[in-house]
């Protein structure tokens, strides 16, 4: 394609090789979506147009690269979307994919900072050779891995689903302007969005539920702060009603239209909130990591566990239980989150991370090994205390 070609010429090699491709997401015959929702792998259509159904809804079509939002079943917004790269044409001819089926909505981020497990640095034109390189170009390119940054592909808004996959903003906006969706299969598996539309997005899934209040302030007071004095925030909202769906489809819906069976409800479609324009702040003498959260008192409860460990020892789980992240790797700063328990597979590669007193919840302990498996992959228990709880 030549404007495809033209935009792959203008972009310096770091971009191409990591910053734009890595990351790391029925015609209609009345105002119901008739369409039959079979094509998600491992999903019923009924489980598909239940998901479709709750509070909030995303209907990620791979096929034709267009998303549709959902409230209460109906069909309020859609826009165009990048997905995995299933050519490896980004890739160095390593074929990526987005994963199919039916999924929670377990974290919303602001200022996403993005640690790849490849990057190039940028005085060498190279995959880094070392973690110690690997650290150092994050800490010397903040515009590029920093929360926030200017270049920085995860850009400023993400909805994680499934482990490490997101629907998050991006960095090369003109992408998403190709009509054809095959130009727009670019990614390393995340769903990529335009700023503007994810913020919106963003807002709008605040503004919907009541619980969400407190980070909706968050969210304000961060986005009046300049960009340079941002940091990362995390909301976990695993226990809301709202679900993404991921599946290839003919056609896509028309806004406006209704998933059959759903009451017929008033639902205003999302209205774009603008940013404020940043104004200099100066920075604190000891910038926070994370927003502050409340943590409860560990109390026992009937069929709960309380844990006040600092890391040293294994917890008793009985059911999820709420936790937070007390230690940290030194030399990265985070605690690592795997995709896989590192050792039972030869690709042990790093999925996502928590800061020190980010909140956490653990699933379970892998049985033979020293990880617990958390909603965005497998983290090392040394990591991890303070749990209360079932949820």
């Amino acid at each position: 394609m030549k404007l495809k070609s033209t935009i792959k010429s203008f972009l310096p090699l770091m971009a191409v090789g990591t910053i734009v491709a890595q990351s790391a997401c029925v015609k209609k015959t009345s105002d119901i979506d008739a369409e039959v929702m079979w094509a998600v792998s491992g999903s019923s259509g009924a489980e598909v147009e239940n998901a479709l159904r709750t509070q909030v809804a995303f209907r990620l079509n791979l096929k034709t690269n267009r998303a549709t939002m959902y409230k209460n079943g109906l069909a309020v917004d859609q826009w165009n979307i990048a997905s995995a790269d299933v050519s490896g044409e980004w890739h160095n001819g390593q074929p990526q994919s987005t994963p199919t089926g039916v999924f929670n909505v377990e974290d919303m981020q602001m200022c996403p900072a993005w640690y790849p497990r490849q990057p190039v640095n940028p005085a060498t034109g190279r995959i880094v050779g070392s973690e110690q390189e690997r650290q150092q170009v994050f800490a010397q390119n903040p515009q590029i891995y920093g929360p926030c940054g200017s270049k920085n592909p995860l850009g400023r808004y993400v909805l994680w689903f499934n482990g490490a996959y997101g629907m998050h903003g991006n960095s090369n906006e003109e992408i998403l302007e190709f009509s054809d969706p095959n130009d727009r299969r670019v990614s390393g598996g995340c769903v990529r969005n335009p700023n503007a539309k994810i913020r919106s997005v963003f807002h709008s899934v605040v503004d919907t539920f009541d619980a969400l209040a407190d980070f909706g302030s968050q969210v304000d007071a961060m986005e009046g702060r300049s960009l340079d004095d941002r940091w990362t925030i995390t909301k976990g909202v695993s226990n809301l009603s709202m679900r993404v769906v991921v599946g290839n489809w003919s056609a896509d819906p028309a806004v406006g239209s209704r998933i059959g069976g759903t009451p017929v409800q008033p639902t205003p479609a999302p209205t774009s909130k603008p940013e404020p324009t940043p104004t200099p702040v100066v920075a604190p003498t000891a910038k926070p990591t994370a927003a502050p959260v409340a943590t409860p008192t560990a109390t026992s409860t009937p069929g709960s566990t309380p844990n006040t460990n600092s890391g040293s020892g294994a917890l008793t789980l009985s059911g999820k239980m709420s936790c937070r992240i007390s230690s940290v790797d030194p030399a990265s700063g985070v605690a690592p989150v795997y995709l896989n328990v590192p050792g039972s597979v030869t690709d042990n590669r790093i999925a996502s991370f928590y800061r020190l007193d980010w909140p956490v919840t653990v699933h379970e302990k892998v049985a033979g090994t020293s990880f617990y498996k958390v909603s965005r992959g497998y983290l090392e228990e040394k990591y991890v205390s303070n749990c209360i709880g079932n949820e």
